[in-house]
């Protein structure tokens, strides 16, 4: 199975937890990055979906090359990025990879993490790239969106 494949399948699974089904169809159809925003209103926190060049021309990313930033980090792990979460913190602008490794002995433990809201990312700190990282995330599937918890 190529990383495509298994990314495909992983979008698949996020599916099936209720995220909406137009990321993977922007995924394999206009083989973009679906990306989910994190949005307010009230008391109510949503991920709004988008494609990566669509985030790129808001006015607090437009200064930032998200596509670029993607392809490197892809080519430099030889990854594929399927699926991507942004959001405000205090200490920066952060967009959150999701990512298949090329390590194929990976992949099963990948989908138990997964299944259960979890999931290995690159969260790239656009403000201060310094603390850019690598960490096993929590998420949660909300009104169709994808957001991060801790």
């Amino acid at each position: 199975m190529s990383k495509r494949e298994e990314a495909i399948r992983r979008l698949e699974i996020l599916e099936r937890k209720e995220m909406i089904g137009a990321a993977k169809q922007l995924f394999i159809k206009k083989n973009t990055i679906p990306v989910f925003e994190r949005t307010r209103l009230g008391n109510i926190v949503y991920g709004t979906i988008f494609t990566l060049g669509e985030v790129s021309q808001f006015p607090e990313y437009k200064e930032y090359n998200l596509k670029e930033l993607v392809s490197k980090f892809e080519e430099k792990n030889d990854a594929v990025v399927y699926l991507a979460t942004t959001e405000k913190a205090e200490f920066g602008l952060l967009i959150d990879l999701f990512y298949v490794t090329k390590y194929e002995e990976e992949w099963p433990m990948d989908i138990e993490n997964l299944k259960n809201n979890r999931q290995l990312v690159y969260t790239y700190n656009l403000t201060n790239p310094y603390f850019s990282e690598r960490g096993t995330i929590r998420f949660s599937v909300n009104f169709g969106g994808v957001l991060r918890t801790e």
